[in-house]
């Protein structure tokens, strides 16, 4: 359910209360170092917490780092259905989105 929540239409459509990630990552990539680790300490309980939860759903440990791909790609989903403008081609992106994390947790997210 987490997946299909985070890749709602209803969290697309409100990217001013939604994750803080699809909103700023991309743009705290260019900033000085000092700010990405600012951005990356509040993002690591999220990371951490999201790693526990991938690997009881994939029966084997796994890491932040994993937990950060598996983050991108629904961020990476968020960001890009935000930015379509037809909304049957962004709910397009969502949906695929969904599959395509739902093949990674096993599961129906």
């Amino acid at each position: 359910m987490a997946v299909r929540a985070y890749l709602s239409p209803e969290h697309r459509d409100a990217p001013g209360t939604g994750c803080p990630v699809a909103a700023l990552a991309s743009e705290v990539g260019r900033h000085p170092r000092a700010t990405r680790r600012t951005f990356a300490s509040h993002v690591e309980p999220t990371l951490d917490a999201l790693a526990v939860w991938l690997s009881s759903r994939r029966g084997k440990e796994l890491g932040r780092a994993d937990a950060a791909a598996f983050m991108g790609l629904l961020a990476g989903t968020l960001q890009l259905a935000r930015a379509t403008p037809e909304r049957a081609e962004s709910d397009a992106i969502l949906e695929a989105g969904i599959r395509a994390a739902l093949r990674l947790t096993d599961g129906d997210g």
